[in-house]
């Protein structure tokens, strides 16, 4: 299926035809994944849901003995933003 963007004021947007709204049951908030294929569109019925996966992904940065020292976990807003 094809679809255009299209201007929303200051954004861009996508239609998602109904019928493919109420099959993969996309209400409320909204996921998108971004993947080496393109940007995929997922249900977000918990935004909680995927923090557990998260946290471990992120562990992977670093060594067994770091992971323990919660200083040393310091991500780019930390670094750029925090003040």
């Amino acid at each position: 299926m094809k679809t255009n963007l299209i201007q929303i004021g200051n954004s861009k947007a996508i239609r998602i035809p109904d019928s493919l709204i109420q099959q993969y049951h996309l209400e409320g908030h909204i996921d998108l994944v971004p993947s080496d294929k393109g940007l995929m569109i997922v249900s977000s019925s918990n935004p909680r849901a995927r923090w557990e996966v998260l946290f471990k992904d992120s562990m992977k940065m670093y060594k067994e003995s770091d992971s323990l020292d919660i200083r040393k976990l310091v991500n780019s807003f930390d670094k750029e933003e925090w003040s």
